[in-house]
C-alpha cells in the first residue's frame, strides 16, 4: 500500500474519516480497483461501503465470490493517503447496495509528501494564456510536477523567455484507469531549457480534495509497484 508508517487503531476506536469520504477498494482475489464511499461503520466490527450504481454485468456475484478475501481500503484525510487491509465479510443490494468489510486492526498512512515525488512519463497539456503546447509529465508529487515541452516546431530559447514572464498556468493529464483529464491551475516555479525541451516546474494551487486523492492514490500504487 505504498507504507510509510503504521498507526495501530485499537479494537473499538473510531476511524477519523467521516461518512462519504471518498474510498478506493481493491480486491486482492480479482486485483480489481473500485471507487467508492463510506457509507457507516460499527467500530471493532465492520467496515460499511457504498457499491458503485453503475456496473457491469454479474458484478455483485463476481464480488462475492471473493467473500473472505482481502481486500485493501485507501482513504485521503488532511493531505496524506491511509489504507489498512480487512477481510471482505459480504455484499447486501437491498435496500441499499453495500459492501461490508472486517473493522482494521491497524491502520498505515502513506506520507507521499516526505517520501518524494515520483518518477512518470505522462502525456499532458500545459496553458498559459492562449497558447497549449503538448507535454510530458516526468515526474509528480501531491503539490506539483515537472513538465517538459518537446517539439521542433517552437523556438526554445523565445518561448522559454515568454514563460519565464508566466506566473499563472493550467496543467492536464490523465492519470493510468481514469477517464478524464486532470485539470488543474498552477503557478511556473522555474523554466530550463536545453536543445531539444523545454522543462517547467509547476506548483499546483487550488487543488480539490477529488484531484489530490486520485494523485495520492496514484503515487502510492507506484510506489508500492516499486517496492515489490
Amino acid at each position: 500500500m505504498g507504507k510509510k508508517n503504521v498507526k495501530t487503531n485499537e479494537t473499538g476506536v473510531r476511524l477519523a474519516i467521516d461518512i462519504g469520504t471518498e474510498l478506493q477498494i481493491e480486491l486482492q482475489g480479482a486485483k480489481s480497483r473500485f471507487r467508492s464511499e463510506l457509507a457507516g461503520m460499527v467500530p471493532g466490527r465492520f467496515v460499511i461501503a457504498k457499491m458503485p450504481e453503475i456496473v457491469g454485468p454479474n458484478f455483485d456475484e463476481n464480488c462475492q465470490r471473493y467473500r473472505g478475501s482481502d481486500v485493501i481500503v485507501r482513504y485521503l484525510y488532511r493531505g496524506t493517503v491511509f489504507g489498512f487491509r480487512a477481510v471482505m465479510v459480504g455484499i447486501i443490494s437491498w435496500p441499499a447496495r453495500l459492501m461490508f468489510t472486517g473493522y482494521p486492526v491497524k491502520v498505515e498512512e502513506c506520507n507521499v509528501r516526505k517520501e518524494g515525488r515520483i518518477s512518470c512519463i505522462l502525456p499532458g497539456k500545459i496553458q498559459f494564456g492562449t497558447q497549449v503546447f503538448e507535454v510530458s509529465i516526468l515526474d509528480l508529487s501531491p503539490s506539483g510536477c515537472q513538465a517538459a515541452i518537446m517539439s521542433p516546431n517552437f523556438d526554445i530559447s523565445a518561448l522559454a523567455a515568454n514563460l519565464s514572464k508566466v506566473e499563472k498556468l493550467r496543467i492536464m493529464f490523465q492519470l493510468p484507469g481514469e477517464s478524464k483529464a486532470l485539470v488543474i491551475p498552477a503557478l511556473r516555479k522555474n523554466v530550463r531549457g536545453d536543445d531539444f525541451k523545454l522543462g517547467v516546474g509547476v506548483q499546483f494551487v487550488n487543488i480539490g480534495a477529488d484531484v489530490k486523492l486520485k494523485i495520492n492514490n496514484f503515487i502510492a500504487t507506484a510506489m508500492s509497484l516499486h517496492r515489490a
